[in-house]
């Protein structure tokens, strides 16, 4: 019996030695998510969906701005993980440096970060984020997201470290006979997404992401919650530093979609952006540039538009 007990314990210390040892390797190859859980406090703040993600590089904003020494992170999810509510505004307070009074906050606003389920009106808001139940937003290694929320076995740690770089350095051959695209983190926070962009495939995607958008607006409508917690974000923000309310561009047929679903969407974030130093809207601005499915940036416009941001900033920082 004693024998036994032993080589339980032992089996059992061993197990626990392999997972500490796998958190203390975790880093930006993990997923798209665990780096934003385990950098430290920032006092620079990109916000919003995935388009905001993949779409404003922090490395590019902050060489754009003049005069400026920032570094901004980017604290962007996805629609369902970071809408516009208190999951995400209590993720925010816990990421800021409450010490920090002259941050640059990039708060990015489309249709769908306002919006709800229409069926899920007696549901717990956000309970599918990845941000929900978590508190600690800065712990290297972060066992609280790593237990809780990582939908993989910790070896996938392991297998991602090795895996993703060898994609990385093989990344220009990737064409449209790839089921799928890879992604791997910046260290700000930026997520540098791989996939193919040759024509065919692109219109696939795009053709997918329209038909998706045009079946989300019939059940989903614009929720008040969400925008009283855009107000509170953009309040809060504005006691450490200067707060940019964006809207991203997006394909013209994904923005007819847009129009259709809510036309008032400026007149629904108005107090935001009195709130705000300035309003960025892509949509009425001149749209050339390129997507990988009609809805996310490709990396060549992502810098482009990331530039824009940058310089229009600068202009409101001469007026």
């Amino acid at each position: 019996m004693k024998l036994f007990v032993r080589h339980i314990f032992l089996f059992l210390s061993i197990v626990a030695l392999l997972h500490l040892g796998l958190a203390f390797i975790a880093d930006v190859t993990t997923d798209d998510y665990y780096l934003k859980f385990s950098s430290p406090k920032q006092s620079s703040l990109i916000l919003g969906t995935s388009r905001a993600k993949q779409g404003i590089i922090p490395s590019v904003l902050s060489s754009s701005i003049e005069n400026s020494n920032l570094s901004i992170f980017n604290f962007s999810f996805t629609l369902k993980s970071s809408p516009f509510g208190l999951v995400y505004y209590n993720a925010i307070k816990q990421k800021i440096d409450l010490e920090s009074k002259d941050g640059c906050f990039i708060v990015t606003v489309d249709p769908w970060s306002l919006s709800k389920k229409i069926s899920d009106v007696n549901k717990t808001p956000d309970s599918l984020s990845v941000l929900f139940g978590i508190s600690d937003f800065t712990s290297q290694p972060n066992f609280k997201y790593l237990f809780k929320q990582f939908p993989h076995g910790w070896g996938r740690i392991l297998l991602n470290r090795i895996e993703k770089p060898i994609l990385k350095y093989y990344s220009s051959q990737l064409d449209s006979s790839l089921t799928g695209a890879f992604s791997m983190l910046d260290n700000d926070g930026w997520l540098d997404v791989y996939t193919p962009l040759d024509s065919a495939f692109v219109k696939r995607k795009e053709a997918e992401i329209f038909e998706l958008y045009r079946n989300k607006s019939n059940y989903q409508t614009g929720s008040e919650s969400r925008i009283d917690y855009l107000d509170t974000i953009v309040e809060f923000l504005s006691n450490h530093g200067e707060v940019y309310v964006v809207r991203l561009p997006v394909h013209k047929k994904m923005l007819s979609i847009e129009q259709q679903y809510m036309p008032d969407f400026n007149s629904k974030i108005s107090n935001a952006l009195l709130k705000s130093k300035g309003y960025l809207d892509f949509s009425t601005l001149d749209n050339e540039y390129s997507y990988t499915d009609g809805n996310h940036l490709t990396k060549t416009s992502a810098k482009e538009v990331t530039q824009h941001i940058g310089e229009w900033i600068s202009g409101l920082a001469d007026e």
